[in-house]
């Protein structure tokens, strides 16, 4: 938590204080499938790549590192990452 306070203001202004609070930053523990896979929830931040929405056909593709959207139904979206070995450069 930050404090601001009036001290060090000039003498006519109002005594005023305000309280800064943040959130504690949590790092989610992971969650993995039946098949071993990890899931991704909507709203966390996931590396770059191609995102299949479960129970869904849902596709999302990132770029760079994001945060994956929420799902159109109303109901919290898990996403488990699709790797394309194929895609990635073969090194010779």
């Amino acid at each position: 938590m930050t404090m601001i306070n009036s001290e060090g203001f000039e003498q006519g202004s109002r005594p005023f204080s305000i309280q800064v609070t943040r959130p504690e930053i949590r790092s989610c523990e992971p969650i993995f499938n039946e098949f071993g896979e990890q899931l991704f929830l909507a709203g966390q931040i996931a590396p770059a790549g191609t995102y299949l929405e479960v129970d869904s056909n849902r596709q999302v593709v990132l770029d760079r590192a994001g945060v994956l959207p929420a799902s159109l139904n109303g109901r919290r979206a898990y996403y488990t990452r699709l790797e394309r070995p194929w895609m990635k450069a073969s090194v010779n």
